[in-house]
This record gives C-alpha cells, sequence and structure tokens, in this order.
C-alpha cells in the first residue's frame, strides 16, 4: 500500500468514526475526531465543535432519534490539509401531524480536514442536502401535507427535522374539530369548493409573514442607522486582512477555515473599554432583507488593547478578559460569512466607552448595546463584502 492510500484511508475512517460514536452516544471518542478550532454547520446548529458536541449530548439523553449511514466517499489530499466528500442519509422518527414517521434525507458531507498532532482531525463539516422524504411508521396511516406549502421550502429539505414545526398541528390545523370538518369536506362538491379556498389562506399567510419581516427588517435597520448619526465618527477601524469595503478572504468565510479576521482601531486615546459588534443586514439576500446576522459580539475590551487579532476564539478572549456575547446561534464565537444569496455587506463597528466595564442584561448584541447607551465617547466602522 503506498502512502498517499493510506492517508485516504486514515481519513476515511476518520470520517466514518464521527458517525459510530455520534449515533451511539459515545462522546469521549467523538471528540477525537474533531480539531480543537473545529466547526459544524447544519440545519439546526451553527458553531463549534465543542458545542455541537454539547447540545447533541443533550438531544441524545431526551431520546432524540437521528441515525447517520455512509456511502460513496472521495478525498483530495494537499499536504496536511483535505477536503473529503461522503455520500450520507440521515435518519430521524419524530411525529408530524399526530403521525409517527421516519425522515430520509440523502446528500454529502462536506469535510475540511486537516492533520493535527499526526492524526487527521474534521476542521469544518458542512452538510449539502439533496433530496428527502417522509413515511408514516404504520403503513395503514396516512399523513397529508400541504403541496404548495411545500414547494416553498429547499428541495433537499422539504420534509426534514423543522418540518414538524412549520407544519404544527396549531398553526394549519386549529382544533381538531376543524381537521374533522375538513376531511369531510372533502367528500361532498361544496366542501371541496369551500376546502380550494381555503387553501389560498396557508400561501397568504406565508406572504403576509414575509412582507411582515421585510418592514420589521428595514424598521430596526433604519432605527440602528439613525441612532449611529447622532454619534460621534471619529475611530479609525481597519483589518491587515481586507480594506474598507472590498472582499472578505474566505478563509474567514464558511467556506474557508471560518476564522474571525484581525481587527484594529485608533484614534480615541481617552477611552476607558472598547466593544465590537459585527453585523450582516443582508439576509438572506441584499434583494430580500428578512432579518439582521449578529456575527460577533465583544465586549468590555480593555483600554490597553487597540487590535483583535485573527483566530480569536473564546478562550482567547477569556484569557484577555474580554467579555463575548451571543451570535445568531446562540454561541459565544465568531460566526464566520455564509451568505445563501447575492453579496453581502459585513459590518465591523467598533465603540470607545467612557466606562471601564459594562454589564448587559442581556448576553447578546441588543443587550449589550441598551448596557453602553450614554457611554460612547465615538465609533468606527469597517465594511467587508462576500458572497456574489
Amino acid at each position: 500500500m503506498d502512502a498517499l492510500m493510506a492517508e485516504k484511508l486514515a481519513i476515511r475512517e476518520t470520517v466514518e468514526n464521527w458517525v459510530l460514536w455520534r449515533d451511539a452516544g459515545d462522546w469521549e471518542r467523538f471528540k477525537t475526531v474533531w480539531h480543537p478550532e473545529g466547526w459544524m454547520n447544519a440545519t439546526w446548529f451553527q458553531g463549534p465543535a465543542e458545542k455541537f458536541i454539547e447540545v447533541s449530548k443533550e438531544g441524545f439523553n431526551k431520546g432524540v432519534n437521528i441515525l447517520h449511514f455512509y456511502g460513496g466517499f472521495s478525498v483530495d489530499i494537499a499536504g496536511e490539509r483535505a477536503i473529503a466528500q461522503t455520500k450520507m442519509t440521515i435518519s430521524q422518527r419524530a411525529t408530524v401531524e399526530g403521525v409517527l414517521v421516519d425522515v430520509l434525507c440523502t446528500g454529502r458531507m462536506y469535510d475540511f480536514i486537516e492533520k493535527y498532532q499526526g492524526l487527521w482531525v474534521i476542521r469544518r463539516r458542512q452538510p449539502i442536502y439533496e433530496k428527502d422524504r417522509m413515511d408514516p411508521v404504520d403503513p395503514s396511516a396516512t399523513l397529508k401535507l400541504d403541496a404548495k406549502l411545500l414547494a416553498s421550502f429547499p428541495e433537499g429539505q422539504k420534509r426534514s427535522a423543522g418540518l414538524e414545526r412549520r407544519f404544527g398541528g396549531k398553526d394549519l390545523r386549529g382544533r381538531k374539530g376543524v381537521a374533522r370538518g375538513l376531511r369531510k369536506a372533502r367528500r361532498s362538491g361544496v366542501g371541496m369548493r369551500i376546502l380550494k379556498h381555503l387553501l389560498w389562506i396557508a400561501p397568504l399567510l406565508i406572504i403576509l409573514a414575509v412582507v411582515g419581516l421585510v418592514a420589521s427588517t428595514a424598521n430596526a435597520r433604519a432605527n440602528e442607522e439613525r441612532y449611529h448619526e447622532s454619534l460621534p465618527k471619529s475611530l479609525l477601524v481597519q483589518s491587515d486582512n481586507f480594506p474598507n469595503k472590498e472582499a472578505i478572504p474566505t478563509q474567514f468565510t464558511c467556506f474557508g477555515t471560518g476564522y474571525s479576521p484581525n481587527i484594529k482601531w485608533s484614534g480615541a486615546p481617552e477611552a476607558r473599554s472598547y466593544v465590537l459588534i459585527a453585523m450582516d443586514w443582508d439576509a438572506p439576500s441584499p434583494r430580500l432583507r428578512l432579518f439582521p446576522v449578529v456575527h460577533w459580539v465583544l465586549y468590555n475590551i480593555p483600554a490597553t488593547l487597540s487590535e483583535i487579532q485573527t483566530r480569536a476564539t473564546k478562550p482567547i478572549l477569556d484569557q484577555k478578559r474580554i467579555a463575548v456575547g451571543m451570535n445568531i446561534s446562540g454561541s459565544t464565537e465568531y460566526a464566520p460569512p455564509c451568505p445563501p444569496l447575492g453579496q453581502h455587506e459585513y459590518v465591523f463597528r467598533v465603540y470607545a466607552l467612557d466606562v471601564d466595564r459594562i454589564q448587559p442584561e442581556a448576553n447578546n448584541k441588543a443587550g449589550v448595546m441598551d448596557a453602553m447607551k450614554g457611554h460612547i465617547l465615538t465609533y468606527g466602522e469597517l465594511v467587508g463584502l462576500f458572497g456574489g
């Protein structure tokens, strides 16, 4: 066996151990397949591997039934880094519309793998969902879902885990009596005509919800811009990794290593502490802004610092006594840009404060913004671009 084949087999073993040890709840060994700075992207979780292991363990202990099966595998190796793709099927058992079902989702695991201390470990994992299906566990059971509403979800995930929430009985059926009434309506011509009119309600509600989200996001963004217009703006914010209003290098996004970039500032010698907040107002697309995305929240940055180095993980920030707030996924880490559509603007704002420390009521962006009101001496911003 040549050396290249031996490396490929070692990587395949790491990929297979991920599945075996996660599905078996062997958490100590599961930790060993991850790089110390590993990152997991999934439909329900985006964050550090350490946190992913923690929430997976919690779900496992509560009886969440998710199983993984692997198929074909390929890997490209370049030195001590590799990119692997593995065909997979994810199986989950859950209750939808009162019917116990098995949901199968087929796709690929796209893994960025790195050799660490002599072993191949996963640096970043990104599932790619290609198709799915849903089957009642009891063959005699009947499950009805709204075809038009299903069509509004991504092709590879129409019936996956989040479907139970989206099609919950209270959302679409109301009380049990309404469901019984609809079944009776299907048996009569008059009932069918009524049902056809009722089926307009779900798409209409979706349209209204989207319009509401667009209006809410636009209003929130306008309020934030007005607030910042009232503040002094003399801080110079820069990065060694990208110029203002230029592209963020791929390595600082979910398509690369996902490291946090270097951010540095100057122009507030009288500051007693600093705050850094990174935002994206273009999600999911600059043409359809439905919600803001909080990527990074750092506060109580000591006045002696004027720079956050690249690869600033929470343990490193803790050593520097910098407080870290929650990002959009609830994690206290840098959430790298991962735009689904169009080119997004990522705004890194640094605030100079007249106090040594703030104590937010909530450890998130809103809590930090409220806590520093009345204490901002000046601020500055750096805009990075990514996507296309």
